[in-house]
């Protein structure tokens, strides 16, 4: 991973994650393992591969090495992402100057009195599920 300019301050996103809890990488790696499925037996027969024992080995091996290579490329495109990049470690996305920038972000914005726009959602929520408890009580009472 490239280390930050230090002079540069980090754009304030949503943070860095570890790749195992990026639900953007899990479903592009389920995206194309399912793309990939699906052409296996078409690239098979256009190259001459007919026989059942042919194109299963066939599909298990451009299977596997396209699934590497799905992977790496999936792997190494999150790696030298800076709005929110995938680290091996939870310690590491806490480390990192895209979660360090949001953290920062949030402290000023606590200090200045600005709620969060997901704070301020639960707010609302909260608000409007007692309203609505207190109506449903007041036409049981009526």
């Amino acid at each position: 991973m490239n280390a930050p300019d230090p002079a540069t301050p980090a754009l304030v996103t949503a943070g860095a994650i570890p790749f195992y809890r990026s639900p953007v990488y899990l479903c592009a790696m389920g995206t194309v393992l399912g793309a990939l499925t699906t052409l296996y037996p078409k690239v098979a027969a256009a190259i001459g591969i007919t026989t059942p024992a042919g194109a299963t080995a066939f599909i298990e091996l451009v299977g596997a090495g396209m699934t590497l290579a799905g992977g790496a490329v999936i792997w190494i495109i999150r790696q030298i992402s800076t709005l929110q990049p995938i680290t091996l470690t939870q310690k590491g996305a806490t480390d990192a100057p895209a979660t360090l920038a949001r953290v920062q972000t949030s402290v000023s914005m606590a200090q200045a009195g600005i709620t969060p726009s997901g704070v301020l959602a639960a707010q609302i929520q909260t608000s409007q599920d007692a309203t609505a408890k207190t109506l449903k009580e007041f036409t049981h009472e009526h």
